[in-house]
């Protein structure tokens, strides 16, 4: 998907539903939310690619602005810590402020850059070696063993490394 930027919510939306590779999008946060909207209130979404896309998580950076946000899939980390998500703009300041256990916030701050930026399978793969290994350390081992083969695809090969 590429597109002029920013882009408005509902170019965002029509953009994304003539997309073959785009099965969804879910809205969150003030505008998900009967009452809520404030003059101060965007839009954040997450978009759902169907398995095989050729879409990938690079081709959507940038179309965050003001009044939209593409949400990065980082729930996880935060959640496993027992805190909220960030939004994206205040990401950075937060982890500055309050780095995730046991993670160098310079060192995910880039990978997530590289990731979101080119879509780096590989950085994508050891973030989530590093990823499983907390999960799995905080009892979480059944839920990712139920997926399989399909943890081979997402772990990097032995022996490689990411820059």
């Amino acid at each position: 998907m590429s597109a002029p930027h920013p882009m408005s919510y509902e170019a965002f939306v029509a953009h994304a539903a003539a997309d073959p590779a785009v099965v969804g999008l879910v809205l969150k946060g003030s505008q998900a939310h009967e009452g809520m909207v404030t003059r101060y209130s965007d839009h954040d979404l997450y978009v759902v690619l169907a398995d095989g896309a050729a879409a990938g998580p690079g081709t959507l950076d940038g179309f965050r602005s003001a009044r939209l946000d593409v949400v990065v899939l980082l729930d996880l980390l935060f959640a496993l810590d027992r805190r909220p998500r960030p939004y994206n703009k205040y990401l950075e300041w937060e982890l500055d402020r309050f780095p995730l256990p046991g993670w160098d916030t310079g060192r995910l701050l880039t990978a997530l850059g590289r990731i979101t930026g080119a879509g780096d399978a590989d950085g994508q793969r050891e973030l989530f070696g590093r990823v499983e290994a907390v999960a799995r350390a905080a009892g979480h081992a059944a839920t990712l063993d139920a997926w399989g083969e399909d943890l081979g695809l997402m772990r990097l090969a032995a022996g490689r490394r990411v820059p």
